[in-house]
């Protein structure tokens, strides 16, 4: 009866580790992209840069805003980024 229950908890075990595994990798990737977007690079799924002319929302961020017009800079800003 007992190796039942220890088939039972390994079966359990055996799943939960693996969604666990699955939701690491699903948050570690949406970070990665937070990261990517933020510097302006691109990197692939091997971890070399990928060849990317863009800007960065850091560098979007410190564009100069119009005086004259500021709700409608900060509107074209952030329709940039």
């Amino acid at each position: 009866m007992k190796e039942k229950e220890n088939k039972n908890k390994d079966k359990v075990n055996i799943i939960s580790g693996i969604s666990q595994s699955n939701l690491n990798q699903l948050h570690g990737e949406g970070a990665s992209q937070i990261l990517q977007a933020y510097k302006g690079i691109r990197i692939d799924s091997l971890g070399n840069e990928i060849a990317h002319h863009g800007r960065g929302l850091k560098q979007i961020s410190e564009y100069e805003i119009d005086s004259k017009n500021s709700y409608g800079s900060y509107k074209q800003q952030a329709g940039f980024s």
